[in-house]
């Protein structure tokens, strides 16, 4: 076990549920939360669990503490537990970042080992959920993003496995790119849920059965694109207009978005853009590529 006993500050989605999976990995996890109501709620929702999760208002002294705050409370937290009594004695203190760099968390005259390890994961709020056990799912499989000190990053290490989480190394200077992926991959999909949903509303679906179907969609289409080896070119998952050099769709859609919402009808556009790149190695040919650049090359970009 990397550590005897982790703290972890921070009751928010991310705290929680690294506390619940920790705990069920056998660590001794003790949770801050400062704020009362949360503190109280946390502290409900564990004891319906059955989860012994101590819920404290102040950190205490910890072979490891854990972060888990925001971006912009990071320095300010280390610099409190350098502060508090015995809390500066720490150490190992990690963040859950995906975006900053580990010596965010350094203080001026203090010793501790640190670390970042970031999960490519979207955690809800396990207080949203019914169980401990959908709450920790998310982290089961993820890949976290870890770097720092030689021993902080080990202990790191060892808790991913604990979680059944697999560790890649990011340089501090890539973390903005590799967190912008993130972005991408997660954040950005529910922005193209959100226009694709308007779209299909303003085709004639209902609210609720634009979110069911296309939910599915997306889901069955994440889960062709997971099917796949890990060495396959995504376009073996791709199905739809480009894939089957279908220019003239291609070209339907993109006058229907411009006449519902031509911002969408240009991220359609670039998107569609990608997915011509993705195809160049397949056989659809030249003739169709050079269709499908065509239909594409006719929706104007910003500042044309």
């Amino acid at each position: 076990m990397p550590a005897s006993r982790v703290l972890i500050v921070g009751a928010g989605r991310a705290g929680v549920t690294l506390a619940v999976a920790l705990a069920a990995a056998g660590v001794d996890v003790q949770l801050v939360a400062r704020r009362a109501q949360r503190r109280d709620e946390v502290t409900a929702w564990l004891r319906r669990q059955g989860l012994a999760i101590a819920v404290l208002p102040e950190p205490v002294a910890a072979p490891v503490i854990v972060l888990a705050v925001p971006d912009r409370a990071l320095a300010a937290a280390a610099h409190a537990l350098a502060a508090a009594d015995g809390a500066g004695q720490q150490t190992q203190w990690l963040h859950l970042s995906g975006a900053a760099p580990w010596q965010v968390l350094q203080v001026p005259g203090a010793t501790q080992e640190l670390a970042a390890m970031h999960p490519l994961a979207a955690l809800p709020d396990p207080l949203d959920l019914d169980s401990a056990a959908a709450a920790v799912r998310p982290l089961r499989g993820a890949t976290f993003a870890v770097a720092g000190t030689p021993a902080a990053q080990a202990t790191a290490a060892e808790l991913v496995a604990l979680l059944g989480g697999h560790v890649v190394a990011v340089a501090d200077g890539a973390r903005p790119l590799y967190h912008a992926a993130a972005a991408l991959a997660a954040n950005d999909l529910v922005a193209l849920l959100q226009v694709a949903e308007q779209a299909a509303i303003a085709a004639g679906l209902t609210p609720a059965q634009a979110r069911a179907g296309l939910g599915h969609l997306m889901q069955t289409a994440l889960d062709a694109i997971r099917r796949l080896p890990d060495d396959a070119p995504l376009r073996l998952g791709l199905t739809g207009a480009v894939a089957r050099g279908d220019a003239a769709t291609v070209a339907r859609h993109l006058q229907a978005l411009n006449q519902h919402h031509p911002p969408t009808a240009l991220l359609h556009c670039l998107l569609s853009a990608e997915l011509v790149e993705l195809m160049r190695d397949s056989a659809l040919g030249p003739a169709a590529l050079a269709a499908l650049d065509t239909v594409l090359a006719q929706v104007p970009r910003p500042g044309e």
